[in-house]
């Protein structure tokens, strides 16, 4: 009712096809409520995605994450079949700012904490220097490549990202009102 009551104040529709419930909870025994707009039931469902993030039912990142990590390796795959025979630094380049961009969207909201997220992320990177140093060698380091490369680890970026956020936040540099999220 809230909804269609902001649809008129704001003279905007909701399509309710395009509309789904995500009910977020731990609980085994759910209360099934059911919502409508327009006289339409919303469907429910276990993950949404919402600005480019799914968000799942349990608070869970890994779906996010799984299906992140999937993205950006098509990507790399793409980009293997596509531009292997140019120079190294183009390579170097296509994974900056076509690949990097994919695994780092949104990482100050999701940054993982269990470790197999973290590494699932980072294997997709571990893959790009492969690609980009066109070393496929078992036997070659890729911890090597990276800092030859100069790239730090995901996780070292997304470290830096909350800590510039942060930064942003306290000095009021963001569009969000800091002070209704102190308590």
């Amino acid at each position: 009712d809230n909804l269609q009551k902001w649809e008129k104040d704001w003279l905007m529709s909701f399509h309710p096809d395009k509309c789904q419930t995500l009910r977020v909870t731990n609980k085994r025994n759910i209360i099934n409520a059911e919502y409508y707009i327009h006289g339409q039931k919303l469907e429910i469902v276990d993950s949404a995605k919402y600005l480019g993030v799914n968000l799942h039912s349990k608070l869970s990142w890994s779906p996010h994450i799984t299906t992140t990590a999937l993205k950006a390796d098509h990507t790399r795959a793409f980009l293997q079949r596509n531009v292997r025979s140019c120079p190294k630094s183009v390579r170097a380049q296509c994974y900056t700012t076509l690949v990097r961009p994919i695994l780092e969207y949104s990482s100050t909201v999701w940054d993982p904490h269990l470790q197999k997220d973290t590494d699932t992320l980072e294997k997709v990177q571990r893959r790009c220097a492969r690609f980009v140093n066109q070393d496929f060698s078992r036997e070659s380091s890729v911890t090597r490549m990276m800092n030859q490369l100069n790239w730090d680890s995901l996780a070292e970026r997304r470290a830096k990202a909350k800590i510039i956020m942060l930064y942003r936040g306290i000095n009021g540099l963001l569009s969000i009102p800091m002070d209704q999220l102190r308590p």
